[in-house]
């Protein structure tokens, strides 16, 4: 067969490329721009963010470790930002961020688009929305560049260095290098995502604190169960979170075995979490106090994948690491938060295993965190690409804990920074000077130790 598109190639050549426009790509593109690389964002949505606000996760995960912040640089600077420009309501104020580990912090999805626009166009980094990397050309151990695809066709573009933020490892997929996959023989079982989705007439101020989740009043799930109220049996809800006065996100509706890299069982998952998504919205109206009048604003345009492919890199982050708070030499950020597997089925058994999983001999105490090693986003098997976010390189119950967002923030600020670094140098991305690139993070506001 012969094909008639043809594959135009982009005059520039780019310093640093970035595929993904979650946490990790565009605190990559920001990290890269200001150094002064040229750099270049893919994102195959209408807006930066990715999960957060496509996919309408718009809480943000823990960034301290009880004691202090463990999560800075241009993360934290972003954030930052979005509470001065009133996206964060008042009430999760910054000492509550910075002090309170484990606390979820609603934001405004809206108010962290334009943020991201903002800083990310300010920093000089080229933003391509509606564009998608689709295959790409290696020479020997270095991808070449990226065929990549819009609504103009097809095109190559070229780069010295990439970084995949894809959160499903695709370009490293594609490199070649060795990837877990979730739901094969060697990884069993998938972690199952969730539509997640937004309401608003609630009267947050009238509910009681003890109404405002299902995890603190699962009894009234238990009784809605009881009931035969839901299609399936799920015992994990973490619930709606205000965002402003009277909206909130919510996250309920496992989707059970879903895989995340099947075409087929994404599309068949949307329809079902969409069917889910009332059916929890009918569950809140009539089980708890305070949300009869609640309506749906929209559902995600993204299906919430927690587990899909992730890298074998030069470091495997592993539950040992975790247990024994390790750091590392060459670690370019702390994380504190703890394991988040979430059941892979309905059953009592695998209910059970996530209650054990966070019990006490696997709870961080304030003040405790671990290290992420540089080498979790390598591979000696390709020269110029970082992997930054959900699918860098880790065991499955340590990605359970590094796979949020505030995690692959930190992990995209040292990647941008490695990116130019190595392009700078043309050294391989194996090769770069882990002390020059500490200090560099450190002095952007990461914290390291």
């Amino acid at each position: 067969m012969i094909y008639q598109t043809q594959i135009h190639e982009i005059p520039t050549m780019y310093d640093v490329a970035v595929v993904g426009g979650g946490p990790a790509g565009y605190c990559a593109a920001i990290a890269a721009a200001r150094h002064g690389a040229r750099t270049v964002i893919l994102e195959s949505m209408g807006s930066l963010g990715g999960m957060a606000t496509q996919g309408l996760v718009c809480r943000l995960d823990t960034t301290n470790d009880g004691v202090r912040p463990v999560v800075g640089g241009i993360f934290r600077e972003v954030f930052e930002e979005v509470i001065r420009r009133g996206g964060i309501s008042s009430y999760y104020n910054l000492e509550r961020l910075t002090r309170r580990r484990g606390m979820w912090t609603p934001f405004d999805p809206e108010v962290l688009k334009l943020v991201l626009d903002d800083m990310v166009t300010s920093s000089g980094a080229e933003i391509r929305f509606f564009t998608r990397a689709v295959d790409l050309s290696m020479d020997g151990r270095s991808i070449r560049g990226l065929v990549i695809h819009d609504v103009e066709g097809l095109h190559f573009l070229r780069s010295k260095v990439f970084i995949d933020a894809t959160g499903d490892g695709l370009i490293a997929f594609q490199s070649g290098i060795p990837c877990r996959i979730a739901n094969t023989p060697e990884t069993p079982g998938v972690m199952p995502p969730t539509l997640c989705s937004f309401f608003s007439h609630i009267p947050w101020d009238e509910i009681p604190m003890h109404d405002k989740s299902p995890k603190l009043h699962a009894e009234k799930l238990k009784i809605a169960m009881t009931d035969g109220f839901f299609s399936q049996k799920d015992y994990l809800v973490p619930g709606i979170a205000r965002n402003c006065a009277d909206t909130g996100g919510m996250n309920a509706g496992h989707e059970f075995g879903l895989d995340a890299l099947n075409a087929k069982q994404l599309s068949e998952g949307m329809i079902h979490g969409r069917k889910l998504v009332q059916e929890y919205a009918s569950y809140y109206r009539k089980y708890v106090p305070g949300f009869e009048q609640m309506q749906l604003v929209a559902t995600a345009s993204v299906m919430g994948v927690r587990e899909s492919r992730r890298i074998v890199g030069k470091t495997v982050l592993s539950i040992d690491d975790y247990l024994s708070r390790r750091k590392w030499q060459s670690q370019i950020g702390l994380y504190s938060k703890q394991l988040d597997m979430h059941p892979y089925d309905e059953s009592d058994a695998e209910f059970q295993r996530f209650l054990r999983e966070g019990s006490a001999q696997f709870q961080l105490q304030d003040g405790e965190s671990y290290g992420l090693p540089y080498e979790m986003m390598v591979s000696d098997l390709v020269d110029n690409l970082i992997v930054a976010g959900r699918c860098a390189s880790s065991d499955r119950m340590m990605n359970s804990a590094v796979r949020v967002q505030p995690a692959a923030g930190i992990m995209g600020h040292a990647a941008g920074v490695s990116a130019y670094l190595c392009a700078k140098s043309g050294c391989s991305v194996t090769c770069v000077n882990v002390p020059e690139l500490q200090k560099e993070l450190t002095s952007e506001g990461a914290v390291l130790v």
